[in-house]
């Protein structure tokens, strides 16, 4: 919750009654912490590449326990998002494809492979042809940009 100042009666009102909403969902889930995000904690590569005569563009957001990944060429859009992260209770690759195709989509199966080597969430978007040997180009690309954030 960030505070708006804009002078007028009732916007105070509103902020006062979020005050207060915001406070009783504190004493609600006083387990849960949640960090103000400075933009500087985030970072951003974009980097692209070319497998035989297929272009790959990719932009990798980092945050402070997850990242968002899409991967696509230069027509690609955003059609598909699908997740994976490690279950808490037996720690087990957990995924599931969010928006578009529903299964087993090259995004679910790098979102599951990133998280296993990472242990962080993983959004990913991909927007490429399913070619298993691009996919596997593209795993490697990956690698090699995050070994340069983990290092």
């Amino acid at each position: 919750y960030q505070r708006r100042v804009r002078g007028e009666a009732s916007d105070r009102m509103d902020d006062d009654l979020l005050d207060k909403v915001s406070l009783e969902q504190a004493k609600l889930f006083p387990e849960i912490e949640c960090p103000p995000i400075i933009a500087s904690q985030i970072k951003t590569i974009e980097f692209s590449d070319k497998f035989v005569d297929k272009s790959i563009e990719g932009r990798l957001h980092c945050f402070q326990d997850s990242f968002w990944l899409w991967l696509g060429d230069e027509d690609s859009r955003l059609s598909n998002i699908s997740v994976s992260m490690i279950s808490k209770l037996d720690s087990s690759i957990i995924s599931s494809n969010l928006m578009g195709n529903y299964l087993n989509t090259p995004g679910e199966v790098i979102a599951k492979r990133l998280s296993k080597k990472t242990g962080k969430v993983f959004f990913v978007s991909y927007n490429l042809p399913n070619v298993p040997m691009l996919q596997e180009y593209v795993e490697k690309i990956l690698l090699k940009h995050l070994k340069v954030i983990f290092s």
